[in-house]
């Protein structure tokens, strides 16, 4: 401060060069209102100093008023036109306040003018621009204009790698991210973005390493600790993932989000005591922390303790999310009342709970459900539910409402009163014989259904979903026909490769009242925690559920049998991860069934 003051009482003693260096050396050190008040200084005394305007303007920016920085770069432009370093700068303010056409625009004009406002800095800054604007294509050919011109600029190279990763160009993004971090090894961001991209296609070792240099590069950082903790989680590696989350808890005692995610890793190493104590923490810690609560819930579930369970499973709602505009039932005689359930979360979960429905039929009440289009035709006079209309259909007329999955904590369910009478949905019966004729061509042997993938948006389809390339010893197995009944981006038509012969007739199932019917034809299913397990549960027919080892909690732990479903055998991984030892047991049985083979 000393210094701005000197030199405000020398300025007659200096020329404007002095004195402007001076101002630049405040500004680069960072002590930017000192900086603006030379700039100042020298205007009142040279008012039509372009680039004291110009650095004057810049500052004010960086000091979180870009309105009034622009003014000044603006006058600094009408003074001197052809600097093409005041238009990249003006675009950076026109940046700042998201005018990012304009900032674009400013930029092209350097680049136009040639010279000095064609470098690799400028064309980096106008890439940036392209990618906030959403034109990503041409944002990739200014990354690589910058490149061209400076092969060394870490800072492109990540950049690109981000555009790249937008566009779908995962592998490319990574090649790209990766030459950032050799070229700049203290480059955190481009670490994480590595980490990020690397996570993201399953390469879950690579994506760790990535994430351990960050949190070297960060020592102090809890962050990324937190963020070296999660991937540590997702690799099993669970007691690496509670000393990260530890060393986050060190630098930042009470930090909730630590406790939370080592509740987490708790519940999947099956210490559910110690996870619902850790959530209990987490909730403290934060005063309201909903995705705590909502887990502490499922613990319970998991741990099979329903009547605290579900009673905590309400922290899904707000009271806002319950507010329809009609009542909420309080669980009393309908007296002929229709009554709306509200049907929540995936199709599995429709599946599971429909089960209910009868339940408030006999409780004097005339069910309507709307629901995905798939359940649609499945649903259709069904669990004494009398109207059943799509989500693409006008909301059926209803007097009340309740959501599904609060049905049985509402009924008081315990694990000795699941209703699990089976089955509670049935096939068609036309679809079904639809199905048994087109079957009766097919050659003999034990009939089975397989389904090895989920919903790809469920948080946890990757621990769930088995890679078709597993299934393939079940294929060993003689006298067995399999029949996919996998639905979605996973199923085997197109370009994919089926781990060995099945017949595929997905095409054709249009929904699940389809599927249903080919299941109804078959001796057994085959499948992971997905809603074709839920169906054939429902259905009473004879299905292998395929479990992770950290399972969802409505299959608890250590059991080989479903209280939800009868006649559900359930198969889990003995690590995190082995899908070999599952299907090893599976195949096992599968030749008990009556199959053959090595």
């Amino acid at each position: 401060m000393g210094r701005s003051c000197n030199t405000m009482a020398s300025m007659t003693e200096m020329n404007v060069d002095q004195a402007l260096a001076i101002a630049r050396e405040l500004h680069v050190t960072g002590r930017l209102n000192e900086a603006v008040d030379v700039y100042q200084q020298i205007l009142q005394r040279y008012p039509e100093h372009a680039e004291a305007w110009h650095m004057r303007g810049v500052a004010i920016s960086q000091l979180g008023k870009p309105a009034d920085g622009l003014q000044s770069i603006d006058r600094a432009i009408q003074l001197a036109p052809d600097v093409t370093q005041y238009q990249v700068n003006r675009a950076v303010v026109l940046a700042q306040l998201g005018r990012i056409d304009e900032a674009i625009g400013s930029i092209r004009q350097a680049i136009a003018r040639g010279g000095s406002g064609d470098t690799a800095e400028t064309h980096y800054n106008l890439a940036h621009l392209l990618d906030r604007q959403g034109n990503l294509d041409e944002a990739i050919a200014e990354y690589r204009r910058a490149l061209d011109l400076k092969s060394d600029y870490a800072q492109a190279w990540n950049g690109l790698g981000s555009t790249l990763k937008k566009k779908g160009q995962t592998d490319d993004a990574i090649a790209a991210f990766r030459q950032a971090t050799v070229l700049q090894p203290q480059y955190v961001d481009a670490f994480n973005r590595l980490a990020k991209a690397l996570d993201e296609e399953d390469r879950v070792e690579e994506s760790a390493a990535a994430y351990e240099r960050a949190a070297q590069l960060q020592p102090q950082s809890p962050e990324a600790q937190g963020a070296l903790g999660n991937i540590y989680h997702r690799a099993g590696r669970f007691e690496d993932a509670i000393n990260a989350f530890n060393a986050a808890l060190k630098l930042r005692p009470g930090y909730a989000e630590a406790l939370y995610s080592i509740a987490n890793v708790q519940k999947d190493q099956g210490k559910l005591d110690e996870a619902i104590a850790t959530f209990d923490q987490a909730v403290a810690a934060r005063g309201v922390y909903s995705e705590a609560q909502w887990n502490r819930a499922l613990t319970l579930l998991l741990k099979g303790d329903f009547e605290n369970g579900w009673k905590a499973y309400e922290s899904r709602w707000t009271d806002q999310a319950r507010l329809l505009p009609r009542p909420l039932w309080d669980g009393k005689d309908l007296e002929g009342k229709r009554i709306l359930l509200r049907l929540e979360q995936g199709l599995g979960d429709i599946i599971q709970f429909i089960r209910y429905a009868p339940m408030v039929a006999e409780r004097g009440g005339k069910v309507v459900v709307q629901c995905p289009q798939p359940l649609k035709r499945l649903l259709e006079g069904q669990c004494n539910i009398e109207t059943v209309v799509s989500f693409q259909e006008p909301a059926p007329d209803y007097d009340l409402h309740y959501p599904l999955l609060s049905l049985p904590a509402l009924f008081g369910t315990t694990l000795q009163t699941i209703p699990n009478d089976v089955p509670y949905l049935l096939a068609d019966a036309t679809l079904a014989q639809t199905w048994a004729d087109r079957m009766n061509g097919e050659p003999g042997g034990l009939k089975v259904g397989i389904a090895w993938a989920g919903n790809p948006e469920y948080v946890h389809d990757r621990q769930r979903t088995i890679s078709p390339a597993a299934l393939k010893p079940l294929g060993e197995v003689e006298h067995v026909r399999f029949y996919s009944l996998q639905k979605g981006p996973q199923l085997l038509g197109g370009s994919s490769v089926a781990p060995f012969p099945m017949v595929d007739w997905a095409d054709d199932l249009k929904d699940f009242a389809d599927t249903a019917g080919l299941i109804s034809n078959l001796d057994l299913v085959i499948a992971c925690d997905t809603a074709v397990a839920h169906l054939a549960g429902a259905m009473g027919r004879n299905v292998w559920t395929l479990l992770p080892y950290s399972p969802d909690w409505r299959w608890m732990l250590g059991r080989g049998d479903s209280p939800w479903y009868p006649t559900m055998r359930l198969f889990r991984q003995p690590g995190p991860g082995d899908w070999a030892s599952v299907i090893d047991e599976v195949k096992m049985e599968l030749r008990k069934q009556g199959g053959g083979g090595k």
